[in-house]
């Protein structure tokens, strides 16, 4: 037979069963049910108070549940609020103090761990991105539903895009829940759900504010889970911070500490419900501040601001102030796990006084972003101190809004909850892995932790415009790229910190061509912040792009030498390497990585590729192998697996391998071809016909396919 096999550059960038009485036992332990409702203010159900929501279904809920009508996030932002919810401990404590930058050390206890070794089923549904299993709230969850995919991260065009549609993520949800290899085991669930996130897009049929509206559409999803329980489950529903909706100037949340972004709904099911209706006399609310000012061109049409009345109804209300670090210990309470600190929520779950304490929130975004001072709040009942660059007091009764500060001394036990609380928000984000990173930065969210000195910040409040500006400017990139770049440079004379209009110039910038121009932007973020990850991560990849390897190259492998166990300088390094076309460089780079940063599955994929092209080909199977295990994104591995199989002399290892990548990549005719005409070189004319026709099938422009088919027919 004639040698059809195609050549292929191998360098590319491209126990004992328990016991009746111990199951018995199990079985009545109660399920465990938390809804998360990201972005979604108390104000704005029906059961709240809300004149103008539709929540039927979360309002007959409430009906024999606990209220809580002063509930708190600790963070208005979604990962570090839940990681304060799973863990019940403060961000002080569990490290992880913004979105994006930051991971849940595996030190951190989390409680569905704990209620795992107690025998739980546990399960996990995200609707967002921002929450995938990345970030480490994975950890002890049998099934976590995330499923986003890096590489389809990378074509968002923005943030909020990378989400599940709430009915996805419940119909994913309930097939766990009524699986019934579960029945006869205790369960705990966690569903999140995205929707009421900008940008606000309400069902077709909602007429009115957009925001209300995505609420509504939430409610409406969640029907058939709330149906589906049979009321002897604990179950929680809260959220994980509220929406400004231009409190304190701003129209999202993360910026500016305010009731509206840190008041939480948060209403709780014990087994079996409770009895009765509780409907305490409304609250007197003062109008809407007048400083609550849509800004044109950011704000969407239709939103209605007024204030809402505090008249919350449920089987009992509580008006003790709490928070979401309350939770991980009123679960452990009520399943009888030992307790672990912290306040649990029991004795209002029963009906008896909780036993008042502060409860504080945080926000480190100005700082991360902008270069701004970070915020921090204290409140009890009675009063709230809140602190950026001075202290300030004020009546929560009177002045819900904190509109007027009062002349009154800081409490102290707020001043010790501030101080106490706000410990270490200077500190680094867990290490996430590059191609998380590389995901997070393609979406334009360059989260990083900033290394600037933090004497002589100015309060985020006094430069709300600036974000209103650059917002501006971003909502035009695309539109008129020219105008956003002349506002944004003009922005950045006025306010050289802020760190995201340097990324969005440096974008503009690359985008244009302007490639040294990008280059030199990223370099002023360097001089405010000379640590800052994302922007050292960009300057080598425009180094890199620029042709100047020799620069990228001595800029990684310094990065490498100051911070080797993030992966991003090693990888960094292998790539340049591969791109100069040195495979035993990169083969020795690879392992040296690998020796810092683990089961990197780059580093590995590398690896396999520099090892084949040394002919090394059984190096190259056990670096390739190990790459799938630590779960490459590399699309062809399979092809390569089959090159270094076939270079060993064994075909029907090679053809598997190719049989495989065929399958998973129907579009990339290459592993079908291998795997047929391998076959048809070693007289198998009769295994290679299928292949050979399903690459006709599928009309695979490629002679060799014909003069296999003709050599196997005789014709």
């Amino acid at each position: 037979m004639r040698n059809f096999i195609i050549t292929l550059s191998l360098l590319s960038c491209s126990g004992e069963t328990l016991s009746n009485t111990a199951e018995k036992a199990r079985s009545q332990q109660p399920n465990v049910v938390i809804i998360t409702l990201d972005t979604t203010r108390a104000d704005r159900l029906g059961f709240y108070g809300d004149p103008l929501a539709r929540t039927p279904n979360l309002d007959r809920f409430a009906e024999d549940a606990v209220v809580f009508r002063e509930a708190f996030t600790p963070v208005p932002l979604t990962l570090p609020a839940h990681a304060s919810l799973l863990s019940g401990w403060y961000p002080s404590r569990h490290g992880v103090r913004d979105n994006g930058g930051y991971r849940v050390a595996k030190d951190v206890p989390l409680i569905q761990e704990e209620l795992k070794a107690a025998g739980y089923h546990t399960g996990a549904f995200v609707a967002s991105y921002v929450l995938d299993g990345a970030w480490g709230l994975e950890r002890g969850f049998d099934r976590y539903f995330d499923d986003f995919h890096p590489e389809d991260v990378r074509k968002a065009d923005r943030f909020g895009a990378v989400e599940r549609p709430a009915r996805e993520v419940i119909r994913e949800a309930l097939a766990w829940w009524e699986a019934p290899e579960r029945a006869g085991h205790p369960k705990m669930m966690w569903v999140h759900l995205f929707d009421a996130h900008t940008p606000y897009e309400p069902p077709a049929d909602w007429k009115g504010d957009p925001y209300r509206g995505e609420i509504f559409g939430v409610d409406r999803a969640l029907r058939p889970l709330l149906s589906s329980l049979t009321g002897d489950e604990m179950v929680i529903i809260t959220a994980d911070h509220g929406e400004n909706l231009w409190d304190g100037q701003e129209l999202e949340h993360g910026v500016v500490l305010t009731r509206s972004t840190t008041r939480i709904p948060l209403v709780i099911h014990p087994p079996g419900g409770v009895e009765g209706t509780e409907a305490p006399a409304p609250r007197s609310l003062p109008a809407r501040p007048s400083n609550w000012r849509p800004v044109d061109g950011l704000s969407p049409p239709g939103l209605v601001l007024d204030v809402v009345p505090d008249a919350p109804t449920g089987g009992r209300v509580v008006s003790t102030p709490v928070s979401l670090v309350d939770l991980a210990p009123t679960i452990r309470d009520v399943v009888g796990l030992p307790a672990q600190g912290g306040r649990s929520l029991q004795p209002a779950l029963e009906g008896r006084a909780l036993a008042p304490q502060p409860v504080y929130s945080e926000s480190v975004a100005p700082f991360t972003h902008y270069g701004w001072a970070p915020q921090h709040v204290a409140r009890d009942d009675s009063r709230l101190v809140r602190r950026d660059v001075v202290d300030e007091v004020f009546d929560v009764q009177a002045d819900p809004w904190w509109q007027g500060p009062l002349t009154d001394p800081p409490p102290e036990a707020l001043k010790a909850a501030l101080t106490n609380f706000s410990q270490g928000w200077e500190s680094p984000g867990g290490a996430i892995d590059p191609q998380t990173a590389a995901a997070l930065e393609a979406l334009g969210y360059a989260t990083a932790q900033v290394s600037a000195p933090t004497e002589g910040l100015v309060s985020a409040r006094s430069k709300i415009t600036g974000l209103h500006q650059l917002l501006l400017a971003q909502g035009v990139i695309k539109s008129n790229p020219d105008a956003a770049l002349a506002s944004l440079r003009a922005l950045v004379t006025e306010q050289p910190s802020l760190i995201d209009a340097w990324f969005s110039i440096a974008a503009l910038e690359q985008s244009q061509g302007d490639r040294e121009g990008a280059l030199r932007s990223i370099e002023q973020i360097l001089v405010f912040s000379p640590d800052h990850s994302i922007a050292n991560n960009n300057r080598v990849v425009l180094l890199r792009d620029a042709g100047r390897m020799d620069e990228a190259l001595t800029s990684a492998r310094a990065l490498a030498s100051r911070h080797p166990a993030d992966a991003r300088w090693h990888r960094h390094i292998v790539d340049i390497l591969g791109r100069k076309e040195a495979p035993l460089e990169v083969a020795a780079a690879a392992e040296a990585g690998l020796s810092q940063v683990g089961e990197d599955p780059y580093l590995l994929y590398m690896l396999g590729l520099a090892r084949l092209q040394v002919d090394d080909p059984s190096g190259a199977i056990q670096a390739l192998e190990r790459s799938r295990a630590a779960g490459t994104l590399a699309h062809d591995l399979g092809l390569w697996l089959g090159v270094a199989h076939q270079k060993l002399g064994q075909v029907d290892e090679a053809v598997e391998a190719w049989k495989k990548q065929a399958n998973l990549t129907p579009d990339d005719p290459r592993a079908l071809i291998q795997a047929a005409l391998l076959l048809v070189e070693n007289d198998r004319c009769g295994d290679a016909m299928p292949l050979l026709m399903t690459a006709t099938q599928r009309r695979v422009r490629d002679a060799r396919v014909q003069e296999a088919i003709k050599a196997c027919t005789g014709r």
